[in-house]
């Protein structure tokens, strides 16, 4: 219970430096009220400024220790109970594979933690040990995943059997080709792991020696999630129908009552029917055909590595060269639908945190977010993203860097971003992978490309979410790919 509200499914509290000073409610009474917890980013705190100097130190005591950490990122929590919300202090919020570190590990490893943080002038703040795993996510409303919006999911076309598929972060345009002739290619960018089916070795496109590698929309998970859902949507307007029907009925039965909106919401329903059944019917023959769901091909896929630049950062790229012919009449660049949400919605979000700098969201006239420039330095609060699988959602931006180490001990430095509430949907999931995340602005801020989770997903259905999301800075990611397209041009708007 003690994380209860972070994610659907709440890590286990392995340890935690505070107990003596701030016990867990003890029950009390018959309808006993549990608190919950939000994750936040940690923002003009002591810890700012030293943890680029901290946070390593902190990793080396425990790797010292033999412990085997997943991630090490800073929190605050704030607490819902029936006295109000109260913000926490500084948490350090250890992560270690599970059944590899016991509560006297952590017991043991905590006041060398706190002494570091002590030594820096870091005071009042806690540690807190968790179990989790590190793990790559592969994996409008009806034909938002099926459209050149950002966020559409892709897979490549051998690697579909094996169930892995992800999202788009972003387009460019390459303007000029490595031999410098003029280019009106566009690319699209995704993950090395959603991409790609040999993550170790490098792959460029070379069309005389190589097999063709074809990018796919919507693999067969997502597929099918979209065929079912449109089945229930028309099921849906079916039901209304038949409900708008009786209620006429009603209101000529009854000379006292007037209404002449009921008429018109049964034309409506049945015109909404028609029209989701006329997209049934594509869905089940033309866009259940593989070739023409095929919308390009892998041009470029560097190995997944940690040590480009000596900044540790995840390098989890990959570019696809799109199809002229399937994007050209519908493309719009890089833009975000924020149409899962309504305007009033989605600014509350923004808002609700009163700080200066999320005023600056403004709901666009076409609900289409136009997506330009990148966020460096200074943190943003709140962010979103459009991923394959679960689809706009909102987070809150951790505020410092998350240290990580997967299961084969390689370690990195990742952006975290923690889920936004517990009443709200959770901010990825498997299948999100390469989705970009952005804040209010429209500027671009992550690639997301892993979580951490209670356990391991791995070819598991059931619904599972991260209590953590981490992602490659946005900023890193574009240089990166500056170095394979010099003249890449992010900001076009026309094919």
């Amino acid at each position: 219970m003690y994380y209860r509200g972070v994610a659907p499914n709440p890590p286990f509290l392995v340890y935690r430096s505070n107990l003596l000073d701030c016990p867990f409610p003890a029950p009390t009474g018959r309808f006993h009220f549990v608190p919950t917890k939000t994750a936040r980013g940690v923002f003009n705190t002591s810890l700012n400024s030293v943890w680029p100097v901290v946070g390593p130190h902190i990793r080396d005591h425990v790797n010292a220790r033999k412990i085997k950490y997943s991630v090490i990122v800073p929190a605050r929590f704030v607490t819902h109970d029936q006295e109000g919300d109260t913000m926490g202090p500084v948490v350090v919020w250890m992560f270690v594979y599970p059944n590899s570190t016991t509560a006297e590990d952590a017991f043991n490893a905590t006041p060398g933690i706190l002494s570091i943080l002590d030594s820096h002038g870091i005071q009042g703040a806690s540690v807190e040990w968790s179990e989790g795993v590190v793990e790559m996510k592969p994996t409008f409303h009806l034909r938002c995943f099926l459209t050149t919006a950002l966020g559409m999911s892709v897979t490549k076309d051998e690697m579909e059997v094996t169930d892995a598929q992800g999202s788009v972060a972003f387009f460019f345009h390459e303007n000029q080709d490595e031999h410098g002739a003029p280019s009106d290619k566009v690319f699209g960018v995704s993950n090395c792991h959603v991409l790609h089916g040999s993550p170790s070795v490098d792959y460029k496109l070379h069309p005389a020696s190589c097999r063709i590698q074809r990018v796919r929309l919507a693999g067969l998970r997502r597929y099918q999630r979209g065929l079912e859902e449109t089945k229930m949507a028309v099921a849906g307007h079916a039901k209304k129908a038949e409900g708008l029907v009786k209620q006429i009925d009603l209101l000529q039965q009854t000379p006292t009552i007037d209404d002449p909106n009921e008429a018109e919401e049964l034309a409506k329903a049945h015109c909404d029917r028609s029209v989701v059944e006329t997209f049934l019917v594509d869905m089940q023959t033309k866009w259940s055909d593989l070739d023409f769901r095929n919308i390009g091909h892998v041009h470029w896929a560097p190995r997944i590595s940690v040590d480009v630049q000596d900044t540790n950062y995840t390098r989890d790229l990959a570019t696809f060269e799109v199809e002229e012919r399937k994007f050209k009449p519908c493309f719009k660049g890089n833009v975000l639908d924020l149409g899962h949400y309504s305007p009033g919605e989605l600014a509350g979000k923004f808002y609700s945190l009163r700080l200066d700098d999320q005023r600056a969201f403004k709901w666009p006239l076409n609900g289409q977010l136009r997506i330009k420039g990148y966020k460096n330095g200074h943190p943003c609060f709140v962010v979103m993203k459009d991923g394959s699988t679960t689809d706009l959602t909102v987070g809150n931006h951790a505020g410092l860097e998350a240290f990580l180490c997967n299961p084969q001990g390689v370690e990195s430095v990742d952006l975290a971003f923690f889920n936004y509430c517990s009443e709200d949907r959770p901010f990825s999931t498997r299948g999100d992978s390469g989705s970009l995340i952005v804040n209010g602005k429209g500027e671009m801020v992550g690639i997301l490309h892993s979580g951490i989770f209670r356990e391991s997903t791995f070819n598991k259905r059931h619904a599972t979410f991260p209590h953590i999301s981490f992602a490659t800075p946005a900023w890193w990611v574009r240089k990166q790919l500056k170095t394979m397209y010099p003249h890449a041009d992010f900001d076009r708007t026309t094919f």
